[in-house]
């Protein structure tokens, strides 16, 4: 998950600064970029513009349609990421009940939690 997480840093910080690129004199437009429906789809979005995002920087130097092809994908990357963080949140509010659970010796509450951890952690692994 740690490899994953610096391509995630790496995508984001290229992406950014392609975006301050087209800012510094370039026309450029707002895309709605493509909605992840879940946590896998999320992560392949991520996994897949990222790779384009390699070809694209393997040139000496970007052309104008690279930059306006990863300004576009800037908004899939975005969106990819923002449900990532999402379900992360989600994950980390679930471990934090289970905690909560087992300071007080509630058993409902840890299976109840336990299971949407699971849930969660099904679609990252692409169960």
């Amino acid at each position: 998950m740690s490899r994953m997480m610096i391509g995630l840093a790496l995508t984001l910080s290229l992406a950014l600064a392609a975006g301050g690129a087209l800012a510094n004199g370039h026309d450029h437009q707002h895309y709605e970029g493509e909605e992840p429906e879940g946590l896998a789809e999320a992560l392949t979005l991520l996994a897949e513009r990222q790779e384009r995002l390699e070809e694209l920087l393997a040139a000496d130097a970007l052309a104008d349609e690279a930059f306006h092809e990863i300004h576009e994908m800037s908004y899939t990357l975005e969106n990819a990421v923002e449900r990532i963080q999402g379900d992360v949140d989600r994950m980390a509010e679930h471990v934090e009940a289970i905690h909560l659970g087992s300071e007080r010796l509630d058993e409902d509450a840890i299976r109840e939690h336990a299971g949407e951890l699971e849930a969660l952690l099904r679609e990252l692994r692409s169960e």
